[in-house]
């Protein structure tokens, strides 16, 4: 979200691309299409959960960069 509480819609669309140029798929949901979904299968091994989180960790740490 932005100050004020307003939805930030654009930080999906910045955060999706710099995760997916890393290898990992997310999907946005929410009324503004500003909340990422995790719901990793139940067979994801521990060294994938933790890989696909550093992914989305370097993904948002670019977002709150700019």
């Amino acid at each position: 979200v932005k100050d004020g509480r307003e939805p930030d819609t654009d930080a999906f669309a910045v955060i999706s691309r710099e995760a997916n140029r890393r290898g990992l798929f997310i999907l946005s949901c929410g009324p503004d299409n500003n909340v990422i979904r995790f719901i990793p299968p139940l067979n994801t091994s521990l060294d994938d959960l933790e890989a696909g989180i550093g992914i989305l960790d370097e993904a948002i740490t670019t977002y709150e960069a700019q």
